[in-house]
């Protein structure tokens, strides 16, 4: 927008909030209270975070002393009086220093001061310039705070070379904000030329004017000084760089600063760990309090929360189209505008819209310093460095509150028609002050506000102006921030005919573009930066303000339009909050793409616009939606028809591959379109509405021959959509298959599971038991080694909150081999004339028995018999001696079990007999005589009888086999003897 400059007003002064190192000699009255002397222990200061390290000029002398600046007496000192009314005097109610002060009392007109006749001082001191500095203290103001500044009176009009044309007074401070009840410091200075102290006496009578007076008003003054410099005009006649040499023994050169009177500035933050030593250098090397001195900072890691530290500096990396933090994190750049900033009252507007932007997620703060109130055209004096305090507090707390701060140099860009008063050496040196002030905080450079091309005709574009300060800018800033210039709007100027992009350093686009928001918005302007921009960030820095030329849907709009089309960057304003105290084109109703804005809805204050409901729609819930995706691998797909086809919407599309696909649609019907060049696998969708920040499933979806046509919008409103690959969790088991039969695992089983998702990344996989009652996470594989049959189902959700449709696995588990019981056998001797009947019993709770792997054997002497279960034995068909009964089974899952029982037999007289008996009743003895012989050979003990009366029988009365197994048994007999 082309902006005319609105007048300028002085702010409260505010002093820095940076840390202080003061070398050497920071003894002064004023001295900040942070200060610390050189000679203390090296500094610990925190990487990336901003230190001032102050010295003092060897070339400075201090002409007032004693009680007539203290005023440590019970008398007025000599040469202090009154002008105006009231009455001087000592007084201990309230004093800046010691005990005591100077009161004014009865004070009543703005003009009542004391005074004090500085003319035998200057002269003793002779010509150069000379800082006034009082401490004033009200104790009651109709208004606080009021103003009041710093004069020296003289006798007639232009009696001093310093006094203003045509009065008899010169201006010796700007005006300075002074609360009531609170010391407030004033200062100022003027150039005495010798012509002024020609005289041997004169009257230049210093004192306070234009502050309000009341009835009953006292006033008090203390710690005055008058110092004289070496320098006329310390700006111009001296400069100072600081070397700092880190622990790898890399450098980084500082300009330093000139902060007012005799002090001199640098402001430096470390970027490496460890152990900083640094160096000053003076082009006056006679001044020894501003060259050669040396010093040592121990840069030790950050301890807080704000990435802007955690991370490092934002910067940009040659074909990386959005910016990173040093560490190569991607930044969210989302900016809020505050063109006037140094105008916005620091306590009560400049820090809570700080805060409220920062607790709504925006990460950058737009300014340029309109309203300063420092004069630069006639150089750098110490009323202007008052000026640039106030912006030094304002730079810190941007700072400190974790904020990238985006700023534009010095003043609007319309400054240097002025062409006389700024020479290139002269642009040179205020963008080095510029550099030395502030590049030591976290910040990307914008040059000057639509100065690319020339500020609508306002410069040549070959020679404009503003590419002296560019170059300077490149130059000076040691940490080489991102650098561009605010370009007018993208209807006269695109990347592709920028004046400054290929000047060296130039690393980004300060983009100025409004989209269309009642029709289709013109991809042309985003393609230009995305084909003509040489891979470097577009952010869109600056659209329709809302409550000016926009409402909250046209404000919303225009961020998800730069997102979504490449630009990686939003800069959102709002009516007197981006130019504070405003009236640009509020007389009259607006009425652009649609939207009416009338004057009434212009005619709101910063406070009603801090809460409107599009700070948090972007900060809060945009940012959100975009910080649950990779963001910066989203692709635009502009007006591709291989990606979306439309229906009747007003759409952005962007897509990180066919993986993740995001659409804005902000037409006022339901219309959607077609997304297209997809897979075939399901993709999870939702609905995301940019005013609530709350999600709508659409649930699971599977385009079909590669595209997906897209349901209607819930409302009128407008919507984003997010489409996704579904995370897929595989599992993957050891064993790799069941190595039982019948699908039956026989060892420790093993689980594991991995997820691939879409572009965002797997935010958790989970696992249940329970058939998903109940879910837990999952880390590491899963073993499973207890029998059984078990259900494991599994899910993954990535980083975006979209859950995969739960999926199961079955693992039958059987390590147990079936239970065998051996029963009416037993580990025993038996007789071999008994008989045994061996019954086995199987069982197999999980699988069950496999009865086709039964199997019952009796190994004797190396000689197995089969035998069916439950059968009868006679013990005698066995060798006498030990025997084993083995039991074998096996259940279906193929687990093995061996169930073994060992036995003997044996033969004794009384065995024989019964085998004898047992023969003869079977007819294998067949005569009852033979058979009543041989019991009276047995019962005789009488076996060798026994056994010549069964040879003698064998084949006859006697069965071969029976025959067999009588003589075996006598003869075990006997060999036992």
């Amino acid at each position: 927008m082309n902006r005319r400059l609105l007048p300028m007003v002085f702010l409260v002064m505010l002093g820095v909030i940076a840390s202080v190192i003061t070398f050497p000699g920071a003894g002064s009255a004023d001295a900040a209270p942070n200060a610390l002397e050189a000679a203390q222990p090296t500094l610990n200061v925190e990487k990336w975070r901003t230190q001032d390290i102050s010295f003092t000029s060897s070339l400075t002398t201090q002409l007032l002393a004693g009680n007539q600046s203290t005023f440590e007496s019970a008398s007025v000192p000599p040469g202090w009086g009154t002008f105006g009314g009231g009455t001087v005097s000592a007084s201990t109610t309230v004093a800046h220093g010691g005990s005591s002060s100077l009161k004014l009392a009865n004070r009543s007109q703005s003009y009542s001061s004391p005074q004090l006749n500085v003319y035998s001082t200057l002269k003793a001191g002779g010509p150069g310039k000379y800082n006034f500095s009082f401490w004033v203290y009200v104790d009651s103001l109709n208004i606080s705070p009021s103003s009041g500044r710093l004069l020296i009176r003289g006798n007639t009009p232009g009696q001093y070379s310093f006094l203003t044309a045509g009065q008899s007074y010169g201006t010796v401070s700007g005006t300075i904000s002074t609360p009531a009840s609170s010391w407030t410091k004033y200062s100022g200075s003027v150039n005495v030329n010798a012509s002024d102290l020609a005289n041997e006496t004169g009257s230049m009578q210093l004192m306070i004017d234009t502050m309000p007076g009341m009835a009953g008003q006292n006033l008090y003054l203390d710690d005055v000084q008058i110092t004289k410099n070496y320098y006329l005009s310390p700006f111009d006649d001296v400069s100072m760089d600081v070397t700092f040499t880190g622990p790898d023994n890399s450098t980084i050169v500082m300009p330093a600063f000139w902060d007012g009177g005799d002090t001199w500035k640098v402001r430096f933050a470390p970027n490496q760990i460890g152990i900083w030593n640094y160096s000053t250098t003076s082009s006056n090397t006679a001044d020894l309090g501003l060259h050669h001195q040396t010093g040592t900072i121990n840069c030790v890691p950050y301890t807080g929360s704000l990435a802007i530290y955690q991370k490092g500096f934002v910067k940009t990396e040659p074909n990386t189209r959005y910016f990173v933090y040093d560490d190569g994190t991607p930044f969210f750049y989302l900016g809020d505008t505050h063109w006037s900033m140094p105008q916005e009252p620091y306590t009560d507007m400049f820090k809570p819209l700080v805060d409220d932007r920062v607790s709504k997620g925006f990460t950058v703060y737009q300014s340029e310093p309109l309203g300063a109130g420092y004069n630069l055209a006639d150089g750098v004096s110490e009323s202007d460095v008052e000026r640039f305090r106030n912006i030094d507090a304002r730079f810190a707390y941007i700072a400190d509150a974790g904020l990238v701060h985006t700023n534009s140099e010095l003043f609007f860009a319309n400054e240097f028609k002025n062409a006389a008063a700024y020479s290139t050496e002269y642009k040179q040196k205020l963008t080095r002050y510029w550099m030395a002030r502030y590049s030591a905080y976290p910040v990307l450079w914008t040059t000057a506000q639509e100065s690319d091309k020339n500020l609508y005709g306002t410069y040549d574009t070959t020679t404009n102006p503003w590419k002296v300060v560019f170059n300077a800018i490149h130059q000076y800033d040691p940490y080489q921030h991102p650098l561009t210039v605010h370009q007018e709007n993208t209807s006269t100027t695109k990347a592709s005919d920028s004046a400054f992009k290929d000047l060296a350093g130039y690393s980004w686009f300060g983009v100025q573009w409004a989209p269309r928001k009642n029709g289709q918005l013109d991809f042309n302007v985003p393609k230009d930066y995305w084909n003509n921009g040489g891979g470097r960030p577009s952010p869109n820095y600056e659209g329709h303000y809302e409550n000016l030329w926009t409402n909250d849907f046209g404000a919303r709009m225009q961020g998800w339009s730069a997102y979504l089309n490449g630009m990686y960057g939003h800069g959102y304003g709002t009516q007197d909050i981006w130019l504070y105290n405003s009236t640009y084109d509020e007389a009259l109703d607006s009425n652009i793409f649609g939207i009416t804005i009338t004057t009434a809805m212009k005619n709101l204050t910063w406070q009603t616009s801090k809460d409107l409901a599009t700070s948090t729609q972007l900060g809060t819930y945009m940012k959100t939606f975009f910080s649950s995706i990779n963001w910066w691998q989203l692709i635009p797909r502009f007006d591709n028809s291989d990606w979306f086809a439309n229906n009747g919407s007003y759409y952005s599309v962007a897509s990180a591959d066919n993986d993740t696909y995001v659409a804005y649609f902000y037409n006022a019907t339901a219309n959607t379109g077609t997304l297209k060049n997809m897979d075939n696998v399901p993709y999870s969708a939702k609905w995301f509405s940019p005013l609530t920040g709350a999600y709508t499933d659409i649930g699971t979806v599977t385009p079909s021959g590669g595209e997906w046509t897209i349901p209607a919008k819930p409302d009128t409103n407008d919507w984003t959509l997010l489409v996704m690959k579904a995370p897929v969790t595989t599992v993957t088991t050891t064993p790799g298959a069941p190595e039982g039969s019948h699908g039956w695992y026989v060892s420790p089983t093993t689980v594991a599971l991995s997820a691939s998702g879409n572009q965002t990344g797997i935010a958790k996989t989970e696992y249940s038991l329970d058939g998903g009652a109940t879910w837990q996470s999952y880390s590491n594989p899963l073993t499973f080694n207890q029998d059984g049959s078990i259900t494991l189902s599994y899910r993954s959700t990535d980083k975006s909150g979209n859950v995969e449709a739960a999926k199961s696995i079955d693992l039958n588990v059987d390590r147990t081999a079936p239970t065998i019981t051996v029963s009416g056998l037993a580990h025993q001797t038996y007789d071999d004339s008994t008989d045994i009947t061996a019954a086995v019993a199987i069982s197999d709770n999980l699988s069950g028995v496999d009865d086709s792997k039964t199997a019952v054997a009796i190994h004797s002497d190396g000689v197995q018999r089969t035998v069916q279960p439950g059968a009868t034995i006679p013990l005698y068909t066995l060798p006498l001696g030990a025997h084993t009964l083995t039991a074998t089974a096996s259940d279906t899952a193929g687990n093995p079990r061996t169930q073994t029982v060992v036995f003997e037999t044996m033969a004794s007289n009384q065995s024989l007999l019964a085998l004898v008996g047992r023969f003869a009743g079977a007819g294998w003895i067949d005569n009852d005589g033979v058979a009543n012989s041989l019991r009276s050979e047995l019962n005789a003990n009488n076996l060798r009888a026994f056994v010549n009366h069964v040879n003698a029988q064998r084949g006859g009365h006697i069965s071969i086999e029976a025959a067999g197994y009588l003589l075996r048994d006598a003869q075990f007999i006997l060999n036992r003897g």
